[in-house]
């Protein structure tokens, strides 16, 4: 039994699975190789994305498409070890050329249509917002916005506060976009938490 399989005559051979059942899956990757005699050298490369399941913290609450037809994602990468000071979140599937930032919350929630938005917010509590210089940032032609953290300075209603390990935070992104009649509206990416070391 497989999940995903190809062949090749050459080292050029790619394969792409997509967990879509929401739940961590464990998978094995197995390469056999045919040769006449002998051995060959082989490079594997494995990459995951935390929007189709990477191992950057966990997903949640689901996002509403935007006006690109699709649900913007959110995603991480870097060191979930708090001192390493090492994390960089990146939107995806974003409208192009719409200004939008990160916000932050030790709490997860659920609002639909906050203030008429077209998303929904999945932060509550106390929500920081990435607003400072260059934290506001426009999604250009790629429709990407990604955002380096400084983990001792993250933003909080009552001031900046420094991320510990041991502390769960969770992630999302707030973006301009417009509906189906083309009015001015926003919208949301899902939620990202993560727990830090």
């Amino acid at each position: 039994a497989y999940l995903v399989r190809g062949f090749s005559a050459s080292d050029d051979e790619t394969i792409s699975y997509t967990n879509a059942s929401g739940l961590a899956q464990n998978l094995i990757v197995e390469v056999d190789m045919f040769t006449g005699g002998g051995c060959n050298t082989y490079d594997l490369e494995l990459i995951g994305t935390n929007g189709s399941g990477g191992t950057f913290g966990t997903d949640y609450c689901m996002a509403n498409t935007n006006s690109t037809g699709l649900a913007a994602l959110i995603s991480g990468a870097g060191s979930r070890v708090a001192t390493d000071n090492d994390v960089t979140l990146t939107a995806s599937d974003l409208p192009t050329n719409a200004f939008g930032f990160f916000i932050t919350s030790q709490s997860q929630g659920f609002v639909p249509n906050p203030g008429g938005s077209s998303g929904n917010l999945c932060v509550s509590g106390a929500v920081g917002r990435y607003v400072g210089s260059g934290q506001i940032m426009n999604s250009g032609g790629t429709g990407t916005i990604a955002l380096p953290l400084d983990l001792t300075n993250t933003p909080q209603p009552t001031g900046f506060v420094s991320i510990a390990g041991g502390e769960t935070w969770n992630f999302q992104l707030w973006h301009r976009d417009s509906d189906m009649s083309g009015m001015p509206t926003s919208n949301f990416t899902n939620g990202l938490e993560v727990m830090f070391l």
